[in-house]
């Protein structure tokens, strides 16, 4: 299935994800904030989930790249 989207259309797919993950941090003034507020929008969305999450959207995105060139 991803293998079946474009590069471009991928990037559009990944920055609509983060858009409010990205919009929180630019709003909070510390890290505890930002980690109480990701908790409120994401409640079961531990640190290990979402560091795994994040990995495997860079790996999918290297392989993609790397299938692209």
């Amino acid at each position: 299935m991803i293998q079946d989207l474009s590069a471009e259309d991928l990037q559009e797919q990944i920055e609509e994800l983060a858009k409010p993950i990205i919009d929180l941090a630019q709003h909070c003034g510390n890290y505890e904030q930002f980690e109480e507020k990701l908790y409120k929008i994401l409640p079961n969305l531990s640190s290990k989930k979402m560091d795994e999450a994040v990995t495997k959207c860079l790996v999918l995105s290297e392989m993609q790249g790397r299938a692209d060139a």
